[in-house]
């Protein structure tokens, strides 16, 4: 009669088992996306899990020109590329979001932003480089603030005036990208200089680019600034770059050899506005909103 028992427990172990994937892929860059077609070639089973914006951010590249054995071209080209390669191969695309894993497991159990789990045994973490935040208090509830922008997106600022927050490369290229169609774009750097100085030229000749120097944001708060003080409005700002070159927020924004001035931003009733303070233009506030 054991062995009776023993067929029930395996029988019941079977079917009410959950589906292992054999490898989980979390990311959908360039790394992701290598990852899952080696693994695929391998004839293994892999999903590969996009999470909210597939490609990742070298879909906003416009010149991808470092691409190993491969022209420059733009950088949502390659990536449709590589999703195209997936396709020959035993690979599964899966639209969610991971938000943890729990390797203390095996086989490992993922967790996505919709409450779904799933279990693996191999879990390849490609995540890359997110661009970070300006480290504001209150940044989270603005809706106005943004880290990412594509080409396609350009259209949505269709006269609008435009705020970036940094001077890396990633910054220049969103500046250049938007100066196209927004009327005016304010490219605001922590330093002195560009993180390619030699683009400060390329930029201004847009027309629509101004470039600030030596600025940095302190903080948020919820009030309007005084009626009397100039003030110039921009409808959306951006927090672009690698986390090693990233605008942050450490001093206050205004010129960095003047910390004695005030300045600010805040975002009254829904609306985000960003002050700052020039002592030889006497500009003193700078407002985001939506329009």
């Amino acid at each position: 009669m054991k062995w009776i028992t023993s067929f029930f427990v395996l029988l019941q172990t079977l079917v009410f088992a959950e589906d292992v994937l054999p490898v989980a892929v979390i990311g959908s860059g360039p790394a992701g996306l290598s990852a899952a077609l080696v693994t695929g070639r391998e004839r293994v089973e892999t999903h590969v899990f996009l999470g909210d914006r597939p490609g990742g951010p070298v879909n906003a590249i416009t010149c991808l020109g470092n691409w190993p054995g491969s022209v420059k071209g733009k950088g949502y080209v390659v990536m449709e590329r590589l999703f195209d390669q997936l396709k020959r191969f035993d690979v599964h695309l899966h639209s969610e979001e991971i938000t943890q894993v729990d390797f203390s497991s095996s086989p490992h159990r993922l967790y996505t932003s919709s409450g779904k789990e799933y279990t693996a045994k191999t879990v390849i973490i490609a995540t890359g480089a997110y661009p970070r935040p300006l480290g504001l208090p209150k940044e989270d509830e603005c809706q106005d603030i943004e880290t990412y922008v594509y080409k396609p997106d350009a259209a949505r600022f269709e006269g609008k005036t435009v705020a970036i927050v940094g001077g890396g490369t990633d910054a220049v290229k969103k500046a250049r990208i938007l100066s196209k169609t927004a009327s005016k774009v304010y490219l605001l750097v922590r330093s002195s200089f560009l993180q390619k100085p030699f683009m400060a030229e390329k930029l201004q000749k847009k027309g629509n680019i101004e470039i600030v120097y030596n600025v940095s944001v302190q903080n948020l708060i919820t009030q309007r600034l005084s009626a009397n003080s100039f003030h110039q409005e921009w409808d959306q700002s951006f927090c672009l770059g690698s986390p090693s070159s990233t605008y942050t927020s450490s001093s206050e924004l205004v010129p960095v050899s003047k910390r004695a001035s005030k300045a600010k931003i805040f975002a009254p009733s829904g609306k985000s506005s960003l002050q700052t303070v020039s002592h030889e233009k006497k500009l003193t506030h700078i407002h985001l909103s939506n329009g």
